[in-house]
């Protein structure tokens, strides 16, 4: 067990802190981003002030990862 916390603390901090694995998409008009929420974790950041973001969530039916 504490072996295993070691790890699991290692790779959430990696996924949570490491810029090396972060993408920031820089909005212009008509774009478009998407992603696969399987393999990815996702955080909104709504600072696009003055403009308004949209954004809608669809999740299609397919395999399993």
């Amino acid at each position: 067990k504490p072996e295993s916390d070691t790890i699991l603390n290692f790779l959430f901090h990696q996924i949570a802190d490491n810029v090396d694995f972060h993408v920031r998409f820089h909005w212009e008009p008509n774009s478009v981003a998407f992603w696969d929420n399987r393999i990815v974790t996702h955080t909104a950041t709504f600072d696009s002030w003055p403009h308004i973001r949209h954004a809608l969530r669809v999740t299609p039916r397919g395999e399993k990862p």
